[in-house]
């Protein structure tokens, strides 16, 4: 395995922070040790290769497996005569194991190629193993395990070594392609004509620094391939419909005040929410009252051409965000929208919920705008509004491994790989490896990462730019070429390419391709793919009968998330910070993912909430989750021992909890409150997180964050190491 650990990968990638002396630079590097490799090879193949080798050429990629091919000189015949080349032989280079996976040589040629293809790949090509039940063939229910759920089954599966994995995605619900999702061209919402996209211009006009080009969503009459679905994909859209030009220009005024302000992210994206909801991003001159302009602000907000003025209204909205969210920096940001404007009548128990459904739309115009996503903001899921339709009680629609034959009766194998590669490709999604770890997300994650690299064509060690920004094909293409050692950003990172006309702005690297011998290496940089909905109708008609299907017997659903090295960005090393992040993220699932309260059925105060749902992120929770239940799934995800005492066997209650740990006078993060009844046997428990804070759920409200003196205070318990 490489020298760095999973964990660091993780940090990395997951917080959109790289430090320079951090990157991954496995084979990128000038100083390669091949004697070591050769020396490898040497002991493997039992054959002298130093005077052989012809050429060592690899591949780095997030499109398919990393490779290294070796040329070697067999003009006696004798390697190939060895009966020393094999499936199983391994080789090390620069910290990256590599297996063989074919040998090839032409016809009356002396040079014998060997390829090998990156360890982890290869081992997930073995599975299932031969002689496995049905040929290994599995299924899982769509409503009942996600996408990303039987993935990480498939990764788990491998008993050679354990893969490291990032899913932020894992226990997410994907969006699932409705009737309706193809869209409707023709006009826009103020009227003027559109006419059919132009791919390319809305891929170059993305992160360019300079805002968002009025005619992002202009239609390009002569396009005659492109598929709608991917056009709709890329398109900037206000309340469903595509932005008009004067709505993109309101949009461009909004989030430039607010960049000129120093604004966070979070404010940007919140500014376009309410106008949004308020306005449909149009300068309006009137409205409900006094009311008018973008915001729709009233009176007390200043005067009338200050409000209908979109840079002064702008500048109004954002001096009244900036303290509100001073106070209260992790409020969910439909609350924030709705205190923003004001919203005092508001009165439901998810407050904001008229703006929060504006929020991906939001985040498109200020990832569009080149304000990229940081650390402290929501995930892609929660963006893209994944939320409660996504889960069915049941449905027809299965993920499965394996090769339908002859209308489905007959499944022949397919390996693991495979499938994995084949499931990301329907959704759109990147799954690859970097150094090791196995990473399953959309080009949206990895373009919110922070540049690793800001280039043009006379940085140092950068040879030259080319570019094609074809609008027939599915996505543009930067190719650069630069001096081996110079090149710092590995597939999956994201460059920044300036003064080069049409190809400026952000650019996630695909592919890094080179010599051993070479001073020069090859690399290719995309736009984001599109990320698809889940599909509507299932290909596989026939489940057969053999194959079970559902929650208890699929094991898609196991291990659980405290299994997955940093799953969601969070190291899962049974830490207090593990416990609070956990509760945060928890947290944060509510704004899209509504935790359902269980009610008091029989009126006694009890709650039937037993077994414990067996993960605080899996469908289940979601149906039935109270108190204590959400108390010990923030420590059974944070990889803590169970705070009842009883292994996580799906029992205990605030009596179980209160009973254990060590009494303490004040609370520190992690630690569990208790509120009401009696010592014996506490009415409520929640989670300290710090700054005065818990986080709990009580109420038909969901998971909420409140003051940890709400109300008076029972106990407190300290399960953990300070």
């Amino acid at each position: 395995m490489p020298k760095h650990s999973a964990r660091s990968a993780i940090r990395l990638l997951e917080r959109s922070k790289i430090p320079r002396s951090k990157i991954q630079r496995e084979l990128m590097g000038a100083d390669l040790d091949l004697e070591k490799m050769v020396i490898y090879l040497k002991g493997r193949i039992q054959f002298d290769v130093a005077d052989r080798v012809m050429d060592i050429g690899l591949v780095r990629s997030i499109d398919g497996a990393s490779t290294i091919k070796v040329s070697l000189n067999d003009y006696d015949r004798s390697i190939v005569q060895s009966r020393r080349l094999h499936n199983a032989l391994d080789v090390q280079l620069d910290g990256m194991w590599f297996r063989m996976v074919k040998v090839e040589r032409e016809a009356g040629d002396d040079q014998l190629d060997l390829t090998f293809e990156q360890r982890e790949i290869a081992v997930l090509r073995s599975y299932p193993k031969k002689g496995a039940k049905h040929n290994g063939v599995i299924f899982a229910d769509r409503a009942k395990v996600t996408r990303a759920e039987f993935i990480l089954r498939l990764i788990r599966e491998v008993k050679e070594f354990k893969i490291p994995v990032v899913i932020p995605e894992l226990h997410r619900p994907q969006a699932i392609e409705k009737g309706s999702d193809t869209p409707t061209w023709g006009s826009s919402a103020d009227g003027s004509d559109t006419e059919s996209t132009d791919y390319s211009g809305v891929q170059t006009s993305i992160a360019t620094g300079g805002g968002v080009g009025t005619d992002h969503n202009r239609v390009s009459s002569d396009d005659r391939n492109e598929s709608p679905q991917r056009v709709a994909a890329n398109q900037l859209y206000v309340k469903g419909v595509p932005a008009s030009k004067a709505q993109i220009a309101n949009a461009n005024t909004i989030v430039a005040v607010g960049q000129s302000m120093k604004v966070r992210r979070k404010l940007l994206v919140v500014s376009l929410m309410v106008a949004t909801q308020e306005s449909t991003l149009q300068n309006l001159a009137g409205g409900d009252r006094d009311s008018v302009g973008l915001f729709q602000q009233r009176a007390s907000w200043g005067s009338y051409s200050d409000r209908h003025n979109p840079a002064a209204a702008a500048r109004l909205f954002f001096k009244a965000a900036i303290p509100k969210d001073q106070f209260e920096p992790d409020m969910p940001a439909g609350k924030l929208a709705s205190d923003i404007q004001r919203d005092y009548t508001w009165n439901t128990p998810r407050m904001g919920d008229d703006y929060e459904r504006w929020h991906r739309e939001a985040d498109r115009f200020v990832t569009a705008f080149g304000v990229p996503g940081g650390a402290d903001e929501w995930t892609a899921a929660e963006a893209n509004s994944m939320g409660d339709n996504a889960w069915q009680s049941g449905s027809d629609y299965v993920y499965y491994r394996g090769e339908p034959k002859e209308s489905d009766k007959v499944w022949k194998r397919e390996d693991s790989w495979t499938c994995i590669r084949r499931l990301a490709e329907e959704v759109g999604w990147r799954a690859f490896f970097i150094g090791g770890v196995f990473y399953f997300l959309p080009d949206e994650d990895l373009f919110k990462t922070q540049p690793i690299m800001h280039i043009e064509e006379k940085t140092p060690g950068i040879i030259g730019i080319g570019f094609d920004l074809d609008v027939g094909k599915p996505t543009s293409e930067v190719k650069i070429k630069a001096n081996v050692g110079k090149w710092l950003a590995p597939p999956g990172s994201v460059i920044v390419v300036k003064n080069t006309g049409p190809a400026n702005g952000r650019w996630i690297v695909n592919e890094f391709e080179r010599s051993i011998f070479g001073t020069e290496a090859d690399i290719t940089c995309t736009k984001p793919q599109a990320e698809l909905p889940e599909p509507l109708d299932d290909s596989v008609e026939h489940t057969p009968t053999w194959a079970k299907v559902g929650v208890s017997d699929d094991p898609s659903r196991q291990p659980t998330a405290p299994d997955q090295p940093g799953w969601a960005g969070i190291d899962t090393d049974g830490s207090r910070n593990a416990v609070v992040k956990v509760a945060e993220l928890a947290l944060k699932t509510e704004q899209t993912n509504h935790y359902r309260y269980p009610p008091d059925e029989g009126g006694d105060g009890t709650r039937p909430a037993r077994p414990i749902p067996d993960s605080l992120f899996g469908a289940e929770a979601h149906k039935s989750l109270d108190c204590s239940a959400f108390a010990t799934l923030c420590y059974k995800e944070a990889g803590c021992e169970d705070p009842n005492g009883f292994g996580y066997n799906g029992t205990g209650n605030t009596g179980t909890l209160v009973k254990r740990g060590r009494s303490a006078a004040f609370p520190n993060p992690g630690d569990l409150i208790f509120y009401g009844g009696s010592l014996a046997f506490p009415g409520h428990v929640a989670v300290f997180v710090g700054a005065g804070k818990i986080i709990e759920i009580g109420s038909s409200n969901g998971i909420l964050k409140l003051d940890w003196t709400y109300r008076p205070v029972v106990a407190i318990r300290s399960y953990l190491p300070l």
